[in-house]
């Protein structure tokens, strides 16, 4: 059975890959998404490079965990945290390709 909750959340994993002078590493992080009804989802351009992509993330991440400072200090959720990614290319890509990922494999579930 079928269950419709009114707002689902859930953690994932998210990989960024950052470009180095060895071609590049994998770093990971946790993210709490919650679900978003499809024609939002389906409304966001996420390759043109527009606004859409971090808005929509920062009003669909609702936590954020396993993130430290450049000194090994654990950093806490708040926007400031938020918006840091987002700003960064491959954090704010990674996020999407990671959500879309999730939420693809839960639908391929049902």
């Amino acid at each position: 059975m079928f269950k419709i909750e009114k707002e689902p959340k859930f953690w994932a994993t998210v990989t960024v890959v950052t470009p180095t002078d060895d071609g590049g590493r994998e770093d990971t992080f946790k993210a709490r998404f919650k679900v978003r009804p499809a024609t939002v989802v389906e409304a966001v351009d996420a390759l043109s490079g527009g606004s859409s992509l971090p808005v929509f993330l920062k009003d669909t991440i609702v936590d954020l965990a396993e993130i430290t400072d450049e000194d090994g200090n654990d950093l806490a959720f708040e926007d400031g945290l938020v918006d840091q990614l987002l700003d960064h290319f491959g954090a704010r890509t990674a996020l999407w390709n990671t959500y879309i990922a999730e939420v693809t494999r839960a639908r391929l579930g049902n």
